[in-house]
Formats: structure tokens, sequence, C-alpha cells
């Protein structure tokens, strides 16, 4: 099928991909839970994997836990995750569900929808960017006559 030189031309390009890998600092918070070396991991995890599509676009990326009504139960686990991309700003979603695992999940779907709609949002812009509308023949840019009075 590939010749020995084929192959290895193919082996020197593999370094390559990795640098279109990024690694995104991940800081997690917590207002109630105790944060221990299993939580933190598979939150670090699970927001790895998902928003690994968006790496290179990401500087860093802030995860809060919160437990909102505390020992009384209820859909009151909080997740709110804040990511900061290089070129577009930032942008934070919530997500509220029964346990940790599952606002997660929901935090970063909404994540990844906001990611979507903040960079289209940004593409859009660079290929049509907004012109300012000339006003010099005395109307206010709506068809109105534009009154000035002096003094």
């Amino acid at each position: 099928l590939f010749s020995r030189t084929q192959l290895e031309d193919c082996m020197t390009h593999l370094p390559n991909l990795a640098r279109h890998t990024r690694h995104m600092p991940i800081a997690i918070r917590s207002g109630v839970f105790h944060i221990d070396a299993d939580l933190r991991e598979a939150v670090e995890t699970r927001v790895r994997q998902g928003l690994r599509r968006y790496a290179r676009r990401i500087s860093e990326v802030r995860v809060w836990l919160d437990d909102a009504n505390g020992p009384r139960g209820g859909i009151d686990r909080t997740c709110r995750i804040q990511v900061e991309l290089f070129s577009a700003g930032t942008a934070t979603v919530e997500s509220r569900a029964e346990t940790v695992y599952a606002a997660l999940a929901g935090a970063i779907e909404r994540t990844k929808t906001t990611i979507d709609r903040t960079l289209k949002r940004r593409r859009t812009r660079a290929r049509f960017p907004r012109r300012p509308r000339e006003l010099g023949d005395g109307q206010d840019g709506r068809g109105r006559l534009s009154i000035v009075e002096d003094g």
C-alpha cells in the first residue's frame, strides 16, 4: 500500500497535530461543596471533552459549583461556566439540576451553544461590517428632517 518513505513522511507531520490542540486552564470554585480530587478530575475531564473543539480559541475556563438551597434539597445544584475567548470576549452560562454532574452537563451544552453563536456573530460582522448612515441631506437617517435651532 504505502512505501516506507511515504509512511516516514506522514510520521513527520504528526507533531504538527499537537500544535492545534491547546491546554485550557480550568479554575474550579465552590461555595458549599468540598471539591475533592475525584470531583475536580471529573469536572476537568468533562469540560475538556465538551469544549475541546474550541480549545484554540479559549484562554481560560472558570467553573463555579454551588448548592442554592443547602440541606433542604430540590433542584438547586448550580453550575456556572465562564469562558474567556481570545478575541471574542467572555461568555458566561448557568445551569441548575438535581445533581452537580447534571448541572455541569447542562452548562457545558449551553456554553457550546453560546460560543458557536458568539463566533458566528463575529465572523458575520467581519464579513459584513456596519456602515454609518450619511446625514448630509438634512434628514435624520429615518427619512425625517432634522431641525437645529440656534440658541
